[in-house]
Order: C-alpha cells, then sequence, then structure tokens
C-alpha cells in the first residue's frame, strides 16, 4: 500500500468518524457543565420534608401521572428493582425479588398514598413496572412492565372509588422487546418507545455499547 493510498485511507476514515466524534463531544461537554455542584444553589422554598419515606413498598418509583382536577397522582414503584433491573442490567431472579406497585396518592383531601389494589391480574406476582399512561376518556391504564416472564404492557381499568385495577389484557410483541414509555393516542390504540433496542438480558456487552455511544 503507497503512502498516497494511507493517506487517502486515514483522510476518508476521519470524514467519516468526525461527524459521530463532534456529537459525542457536545453530548459529554453538556453532561461535564451540567455536573452536580456546577449550579448556583438557590432555594425559595419556605420549608420541606419527605413524606412516605417509612411506607413498605413505596420506593424505586419511574413514572407518575398527576389529575389536578381530581388532586390525585398515580405512580409506579418497583421495590424490587435493585435486584431485578432490565435496563441496568441487574438479574437475581432467586426467588427473593419483590414485586411492584402501583400507588394512588390523594395530595389534596387526605395527603395518604396507599397501594391500589389489583383483581382478575393473572401476573401480579411477577409485575416490575416503569411508565405509566392514562386515558382518561376511557380510564384504561397502561403499564409497562419488565417481568421476568419477558416484558409487556399490561392494560387495566382504573376506578379511583375502589382505589382499584382490574386487569382487561397483557400486550407482548417482538417488536415491544423493551417497553418503557407510553402514550395513548384514544380508542385503544397506543405509542411505545423501548429503552433499549438491546436488552441486557439477552446482550449485555452489546446493550452497555449502546447506552454508551449513544446510539
Amino acid at each position: 500500500m503507497t503512502g498516497i493510498t494511507k493517506v487517502a485511507l486515514s483522510t476518508l476514515a476521519l470524514a467519516v468518524l468526525a461527524p459521530y466524534g463532534w456529537d459525542r463531544y457536545l453530548a459529554l461537554s453538556e453532561i461535564v457543565a451540567n455536573r452536580p455542584g456546577s449550579y448556583t444553589p438557590i432555594d425559595t422554598f419556605k420549608g420541606h420534608d419527605i413524606k412516605f419515606r417509612d411506607v413498605r413498598g413505596f420506593r424505586n418509583c419511574e413514572d407518575v401521572l398527576l389529575d389536578e382536577g381530581l388532586g390525585l397522582a398515580i405512580l409506579s414503584c418497583d421495590e424490587g428493582r435493585d435486584k431485578w433491573n432490565t435496563v441496568m442490567g441487574t438479574f437475581q431472579a432467586d426467588g427473593s425479588v419483590e414485586n411492584g406497585r402501583l400507588w394512588l396518592y390523594d395530595y389534596v383531601e387526605t395527603d395518604v398514598i396507599q397501594p391500589l389494589a389489583f383483581k382478575n391480574f393473572p401476573n401480579e406476582h411477577d409485575f416490575h413496572p416503569l411508565g405509566l399512561e392514562l386515558d382518561k376518556t376511557t380510564s384504561t391504564l397502561y403499564v409497562a412492565s419488565h417481568a421476568q416472564s419477558g416484558s409487556c404492557i399490561e392494560v387495566f381499568q382504573l376506578e379511583v372509588m375502589s382505589k382499584s385495577l382490574t386487569h382487561v389484557r397483557t400486550i407482548q410483541h417482538p417488536l415491544i422487546h423493551a417497553p418503557n414509555s407510553i402514550e395513548s393516542a384514544g380508542d385503544g390504540k397506543i405509542y411505545v418507545t423501548n429503552d433499549h433496542m438491546f436488552r441486557a438480558r439477552v446482550s449485555p456487552i452489546m446493550s452497555k455499547i449502546e447506552t454508551f455511544s449513544g446510539a
């Protein structure tokens, strides 16, 4: 290989990689610029406290839905995420993984939080919720669950008065392999995003490459 050919190939490789490298540089620059401690502390609250810190099972909350008209919040929390985390690649499937719950928080009237009761839910003991979406016109609640038996979308009928969820169906599809965020389009239609193309459970190396490359 001649010197000219080597230079040409090097130039071509640089031209191909430069845009990607520049994008990674910009992303990393943002991370460094916005690192903890880089902001000027601003606290305009007269006081604050941490609620429900001692409520068993109320931890590792991923998503929340607010109904400001009713003064209610629905939270998706998974006590077992420390042992079973399909996004970060933590898999301790030895029977000791706690199941997740959905919580109803009445922040206006009672300031009380309590788990929503499941009705006719066959996967209650393998439930690891992440993203939530509520179709208010039909009170249909969609929940992304990274169950040990396979990720899926669980569909419930929300009953606020009885503080319960009646299971309607489970949606599983090869294209919904790592569901995260859900958006309702009405009439039973939803949009779903996957948090990864490569799942840590299937290909941990490719999953990490995808995460750190920003692909």
